[in-house]
């Protein structure tokens, strides 16, 4: 693992506490997931202030977990079986599921004056009625 990413979630878990969910080091970058209702706050905090100073977003996307670790992917009889994953590991006592809520936003963000990347996630309700 990276210790740069490393020291970056030790330092945002110090300056955010109990606002962030969880925060960890996965493929070598630093993650952070926030609650809905903290998500305007942190990331203000993380372009605004200079020990954080991520002031570009490389990348927002949405994932949907209805059938994460329950199914494998459809796909066609010409996919081959050693190319991309599948999705899931092929046990049958995979009973793997996500918990709460079916649907996470995901930023990418990044540092230029750190040379650091950071991904945030938030879940997010199926049904909103308006936007926040």
């Amino acid at each position: 693992m990276s210790e740069s990413a490393k020291a970056l979630a030790a330092r945002l878990e110090k300056r955010f506490g109990e606002t962030l969910v969880e925060s960890c080091v996965h493929v070598g970058q630093a993650t952070v997931k926030v609650a809905a209702e903290h998500l305007r706050s942190v990331c203000l905090a993380l372009r605004d202030e200079e020990e954080f100073a991520f002031r570009q977003l490389i990348d927002v996307c949405g994932v949907d977990y209805l059938d994460y670790g329950r199914a494998d992917w459809e796909t066609s009889e010409t996919a081959t079986s050693e190319g991309f994953s599948r999705g899931v590991e092929r046990r049958e006592d995979r009973q793997e599921t996500i918990d709460t809520g079916r649907y996470v936003v995901v930023y990418h963000l990044l540092s230029h004056v750190n040379n650091q990347r950071l991904r945030v996630k938030t879940r997010s309700e199926e049904h909103t009625s308006e936007l926040q």
